[in-house]
Formats: C-alpha cells, structure tokens, sequence
C-alpha cells in the first residue's frame, strides 16, 4: 500500500512526486532497525510485538484516511509515513512464526510453500485495494488497508504465547 498508493496520494494533493519518494523512504528508514524489532520480541514476544505492529499500523492507516477526508494532505502524508514506520516491525518479525511452527528437518522443503504464500498475499493485498480504488476515493484506500492491518492484528492473537 505505501509503495503504490502514497505517491499517488502525494501527487494528487499538489505536491512534487519527490515528496512522494521522501515519504516512502521516510517510512522504510526504521527497517534498518530490525535487529531492535528482534531483540524487543524476544523480550515482549512475537506475537506480542506483530499485535502491536499490525494495531499500530491498522490505526495510523485509519487516521491518514480519515485525515485526507478532512482534506489536510500534509497531515494524512505524516500519518502515512507513521503507518509505514510500525510496518517495519511486521516485516522484522513476520517470518518466525513460520519458522517455528515448522520442524528444523522440514523447513527446506516448505520455504516453496511459504515463498508462494507470500506471492499470492503480494497479489490479493494490492487487487483488493484496486477494487476499492475502483468503487471509492483514493483515501478509502487507505481505510481499507488499515482495516486489513486491524484484522490481522486481530489474528495474530491467536499465536501461540511462547513465540
């Protein structure tokens, strides 16, 4: 969502598509932190911390959608960025469920199922949002990924307490 749909966003509230990049870039900064995401798993725990990245994420999406209904681009960009800043913590974590629901023996061969996973949830995610784009505003975009954020939060409730 925030590689495709906040440059547009950012282009059409009036303002250069280098703001757009800076956004983008702004937002992926704190992915260099990812061994910090690791370490305050291990001390909160996984699923602890993927609850609080997708709830974080989910509720900032909500807010810049909300945002740029009230027509204030600048502060809907802030909160996008934001979104995109608690994401990075979704994706410092996202993959130790799976590899600890997976024995050590078996993880070669299920990497295929789980890569393949991943490629379909790059497609759904990006097709569901076109729909919306299709029927609603841009800024419902936004709403519909942070809602997306939300229910996954939701489920990463029901990870086993020990990750």
């Amino acid at each position: 969502m925030n590689f495709i749909y906040t440059p547009i966003f950012v282009t059409n509230a009036g303002y250069p598509p280098e703001v757009g990049g800076a956004l983008i870039s702004l937002g992926l900064a704190p992915m260099l932190l990812v061994t910090v995401w690791g370490r305050i798993g291990q001390a909160i725990g996984i699923r602890n911390l993927l609850c609080l990245g997708y709830g974080l994420a989910g509720a900032l999406s909500l807010a810049a959608a909300g945002a740029a209904a009230l027509d204030t681009p600048v502060l809907s960009m802030a909160l996008m960025c934001l979104a995109a800043c608690s994401a990075t913590v979704i994706d410092g974590a996202g993959n130790v469920p799976f590899l600890r629901a997976v024995h050590h023996y078996e993880r070669a061969a299920m990497t295929s199922v789980f890569m393949t996973f991943r490629q379909v949830g790059s497609l759904v995610v990006p097709g569901a949002l076109a729909i919306v784009l299709w029927v609603l505003p841009l800024g419902a975009v936004f709403a519909a990924g942070g809602l997306m954020a939300l229910g996954m939060a939701g489920l990463s409730r029901y990870l086993p307490r020990r990750l």
